[in-house]
């Protein structure tokens, strides 16, 4: 499953252009990933097994401005954190672009505080 703020982005020409056959297999659910509770909601309703796996956080700003960065990179992605323990997920993996260690950048920055 992948979750998408607005799913029929994956339709458009550059939608395709940019993920290509990336989702092909997954089932795209849209989802308000800045909103706690339809996140909580979606993962409960959505993911049907009895035991997942692993959640992959692949969120990211699409600005590096510091509200978007704090906004997206650290409070959304940590609602997909309490998402997926409340669920009982084994595994939880933040990815993240650029390496963390010596932090100059507010997105870099907010990876930390996971």
């Amino acid at each position: 499953m992948a979750l998408m703020g607005n799913k029929t982005r994956l339709t458009t020409l550059e939608g395709q252009g940019m993920w290509g056959d990336s989702f092909r297999g997954s089932t795209i659910v849209e989802c308000n990933v800045q909103d706690p509770n339809d996140v909580q909601q979606v993962f409960e309703t959505q993911l049907k097994v009895q035991q997942v796996e692993a959640v992959i956080s692949c969120l990211a700003a699409p600005s590096g401005f510091e509200t978007d960065v704090w906004s997206i990179d650290y409070e959304s992605s940590l609602n997909c954190l309490h998402a997926a323990q409340a669920i009982q997920a084994r595994h939880y993996i933040l990815l993240s672009a650029f390496c963390c260690r010596q932090p100059r950048l507010h997105f870099q920055r907010s990876k930390l505080h996971m």
